[in-house]
């Protein structure tokens, strides 16, 4: 819907008075939700594409399954609490070097043991298997995980794994076909439940697709080289450096989010931070520039903690540090957590997601910066540590509109008050006006860039602001020969020329003609 104001000035031009996110590229798993077997002993020694080993020719210790299932109609059942047991599969991919894989699937605990015998920790293990030949002999790669198990029965839950091609247990195995092996380890044997598992994947890892709002994000990468940055967004990330241990890449958050938004990553690369005396290095500072071209609101801050053991630093804080917002001293806390969990050096750690909408300034123009700071406390020891990682920073570049620009005055947003038609503060300016040309909708001392005007020979120069941040405004000169018969054309009028300044507003000059005794002229903006 169009909207009009021209409550702004009327001016009378002869001698009379005046009157605004993780996800796997493919899954090269066949059958993975085990949909395709039609016996009940699938898989066995002699079944594609899953089969099975150590069953020690007892059908059965691994089956498929029909009740208990994660999706579709079926799924695998380690079916036996004394026993052990394998699903194996040739993938018919070979192993990259510069490849990271992701491994998961759903797995759950049920049907508890009646025999006193069985108490031991029901869990299984992965396997990476090799083979210079596709469907050869396959040896064990030197990468296995162990005692994998969900953290609650009688529920499903997706485990996730990362396997790094370049991982030095893999550097003798890089060419060579894999295997990937679901086994129940001989320690597993007695359990206290039976195990099933749905829903397999192995593919290539990459990073979840960002938010819409991210503006900045560190999960890896150190100083002037963020690993993600939107359009026009420039950022650096520092740490203390004076005993070598600012990044960890053997330790981070293993939950792939920025505090709990997707878009960060699941391998391990942690900002280290420890209590030291002299080479101390409690912090890590992110600083955010904006070379948009135009405003940038700060929305919120996100990150995740580690406390890698229980004499580690138990307290965060978030700080500004410095910059160009105003309103705020350096080093203000904005937010802080006590006594935080353990949660290791690798694995999920604690996510925080900060708001800044507090702040009396969270805008940056265009060339300015704000630089934030996490920092930690609380530690038993001098050298005891813990971790930073998946920092980002989160906003939006502000293409104005009057929609936007209302929420700014809280007192009439979302009441009829807010009416681009209305005049909150009683000034003569309607709140469209107040908008088009800079006033303050609740303050009727604020006017912003009042039109000047002046008599140039024949002609009255009238010169009117006009925001450049807002292609959907418009502006004009009408005139009309008296106040009574609301009679007005812009015929005769002209723009003459545009200061375009580089800033928020340029400045047009308008040439309107004397050719009458009396004539008024208003200015007009619409939407």
């Amino acid at each position: 819907m169009m909207r009009m104001s021209g409550v702004g000035l009327a001016v009378l031009v002869v001698g009379v008075t005046a009157v605004s996110y993780g996800a796997v590229v493919s899954n090269l798993v066949a059958d993975a939700g085990f949909e395709t077997s039609t016996v009940w002993s699938y898989p066995n020694a002699d079944t594609a594409p899953w089969f099975s080993t150590g069953e020690g020719n007892q059908a059965g210790w691994v089956s498929r399954e029909l009740v208990i299932v994660k999706s579709g109609a079926q799924g695998l059942k380690f079916s036996t609490w004394a026993g052990n047991a394998a699903a194996l599969q040739n993938l018919g991919v070979t192993l990259d070097s510069n490849t990271v894989y992701e491994i998961s699937f759903a797995m759950r605990l049920d049907n508890l043991s009646t025999n006193p015998s069985q108490t031991n920790a029901t869990i299984i293990g992965v396997a990476l298997g090799s083979s210079p030949v596709l469907g050869g002999a396959y040896s064990w790669t030197g990468k296995s995980f162990y005692e994998l198990a969900p953290s609650t029965t009688g529920v499903w839950e997706t485990i996730t794994l990362t396997v790094d091609g370049s991982d030095a247990a893999l550097v003798d195995n890089h060419g060579e076909y894999l295997q990937l092996t679901l086994k129940k380890f001989n320690n597993a044997k007695n359990s206290e439940y039976e195990v099933f598992v749905d829903d397999v994947v192995f593919g290539e890892y990459t990073t979840g697709p960002p938010p819409a709002d991210l503006l900045l994000g560190f999960y890896g990468s150190r100083l002037a080289n963020p690993d993600f940055h939107a359009p026009g967004i420039g950022g650096s990330l520092y740490t203390s450096t004076a005993d070598g241990i600012g990044v960890d890449t053997t330790a981070g958050s293993s939950d792939g989010t920025y505090g709990t938004f997707s878009g960060a990553t699941i391998l391990p690369t942690g900002y280290k931070v420890h209590m030291g005396t002299t080479n101390k290095n409690q912090r890590v500072d992110v600083q955010i520039l904006n070379n948009t071209g135009s405003p940038l609101r700060l929305d919120s801050v996100s990150f995740d903690y580690g406390r890698w053991l229980a004499a580690g630093p138990q307290d965060v804080a978030l700080a500004y540090a410095y910059g160009d917002l105003s309103g705020i001293a350096n080093e203000d806390v904005l937010f802080t957590a006590t006594n935080l969990a353990v949660t290791g050096s690798s694995g999920d750690y604690h996510d925080f997601d900060i708001s800044l909408s507090n702040l009396t300034d969270r805008v940056l123009a265009d060339g300015e910066k704000a630089t934030f700071r996490l920092s930690i406390d609380n530690a038993v020891g001098p050298w005891d540590k813990g971790a930073f990682d998946n920092i980002a920073i989160f906003g939006e570049v502000i293409n104005a509109s009057y929609e936007t620009w209302v929420t700014d005055y809280p007192s009439m947003s979302g009441s009829p008050d807010a009416d681009p038609d209305h005049d909150f503060d009683g000034d003569g300016w309607d709140n469209l006006m107040e908008y088009a040309l800079g006033g303050n909708p609740v303050n009727g001392f604020i006017n912003g860039h009042i039109p000047v005007y002046a008599n140039i020979g024949s002609v009255l120069e009238y010169v009117y602001a006009m925001r450049t941040d807002d292609a959907a405004l418009t502006y004009r000169i009408e005139v009309s020969d008296d106040l009574v018969s609301s009679t007005w054309t812009n015929s005769g009028t002209m723009v003459m020329t545009t200061n375009v300044t580089g800033g928020s507003f340029d400045f047009v000059t308008n040439s309107i003609p004397i050719d009458e005794i009396r004539k008024f002229a208003r200015l007009v903006v619409e939407q």
